[in-house]
């Protein structure tokens, strides 16, 4: 009989059988793990796409900061700062709204009741803060405007309330001197929702403020420097300068200059009898006159306590003689009043013209001081007779 193998290849009758409950929990959780991760990969290119558009955002105000603080002329900050918000953030309209009387005297005395426009949506306006109070409502934080309020603000132009759904109100202020506001407005209400963050703007506004007290802060003390405080003509340190200048371009060019100088008679005395105040007046009334009198292109200023000293480029001795006749004349014609009380004032006036033996501008204040001296010790007033050589080279 045949020896057994051992092992028995014999198919048996029972197999391996998975257990269907124990796969279906492996794929469910092998589907979350899908999905998880899905939605972390959504989370990711989210955030990714946050972080470049705000990296864009701030690329964009950098800009804008750089134009803040590059620009010291407030007319051209306004210009291409208006201009740039536009452009870098796609606004449909933005519109400035300044308060502070000191900024629209000085750089926008004419400013049209519509506002001046700078570029198609960029327009600067001029309005009372109690205005602009209905809108911040006493508080100093930037306010989100959705269509029904943008469309009952008086503030903003017709045009504009009619064509914008949305927008935000930036208010200008920096240690409690309030500029205005900014205005951004947008055609799609969901631009600026209430609830959005309004940091970075406001951070704009602020600076913004900063950058337009620099600028009145650099035109004072270039007033100070360029103009006398009392006229408000430039002063002597300016007038030195301007007469260097002039004196040089004549001598290159060949060209006719010419002085006057003129002296308030009794100024002193005036002084002490009706007091400062009436004294600095007399000098604001004189030196409005002799303005009158000038051409386009003279320069009038202070030249000591009762004198003003006026540039003329391009007069001859005929010129100059003519004007200081028509000043007299005019002096004359136009006392000062005040109080019912008029004050006749008279002016001793000397003049010169550049000549070959001038070999600095200051030679040509010496003539003309000596000429004025002249006058005084020959009065009543006559002009002095042109120099035979008053020819320019």
């Amino acid at each position: 009989m045949p020896a057994r193998n051992p092992v028995d290849h014999t198919p048996s009758n029972t197999s391996s059988v998975i257990d269907p409950v124990g796969q279906s929990e492996w794929q469910q959780q092998l589907d979350h793990l899908q999905a998880e991760n899905l939605r972390l990969q959504q989370k990711i290119e989210e955030v990714t796409s946050i972080a470049v558009a705000n990296e864009s955002i701030w690329r964009h105000f950098l800009e804008i900061e750089r134009i803040l603080f590059c620009t010291r002329r407030f007319d051209l900050l306004v210009e291409e700062l208006l201009g740039e918000i536009k452009r870098r953030f796609q606004i449909d309209w933005v519109l400035l709204f300044l308060t502070h009387p000191n900024v629209m005297e000085r750089f926008f005395p004419d400013l049209p009741a519509d506002g001046l426009v700078f570029d198609q949506g960029a327009r600067l306006m001029a309005v009372h803060w109690e205005e602009l109070d209905e809108v911040f409502h006493d508080g100093d934080r930037p306010v989100i405007a959705d269509e029904e309020t943008i469309r009952g603000c008086p503030c903003l132009p017709e045009e504009v309330r009619d064509s914008l759904h949305s927008g935000v109100w930036v208010p200008l202020s920096f240690h409690g001197v309030v500029f205005g506001a900014l205005f951004l407005g947008s055609g799609r209400a969901e631009r600026y929702q209430p609830g959005d963050s309004t940091d970075l703007i406001e951070q704009l506004g602020i600076k913004i403020a900063l950058c337009m007290e620099n600028c009145l802060s650099y035109e004072r003390i270039k007033d100070l420097t360029l103009l006398d405080p009392l006229t408000g003509l430039v002063n002597l340190f300016q007038l030195q300068g301007m007469l260097e200048l002039e004196f040089r371009k004549a001598y290159r060019r060949g060209t006719p200059l010419s002085v006057l100088l003129v002296d308030l008679d009794s100024f002193q005395r005036i002084n002490e009898s009706f007091g400062p105040d009436t004294a600095v007046a007399i000098l604001q009334h004189a030196a409005t006159l002799l303005q009158k009198i000038c051409r386009e292109g003279d320069l009038v200023g202070r030249y000591g306590s009762g004198e003003f000293l006026v540039l003329l480029p391009g007069a001859d001795g005929d010129t100059v003689a003519f004007l200081a006749e028509t000043f007299q004349q005019v002096l004359r014609k136009s006392p000062f009043t005040e109080h019912n009380t008029a004050i006749l004032l008279q002016a001793t006036i000397g003049w010169a013209t550049l000549d070959d033996a001038m070999a600095r501008s200051y030679d040509l204040l010496i003539a003309a001081s000596t000429e004025l001296y002249r006058a005084k010790l020959t009065r009543p007033y006559r002009h002095p007779a042109p120099p035979a050589d008053s020819c320019t080279p």
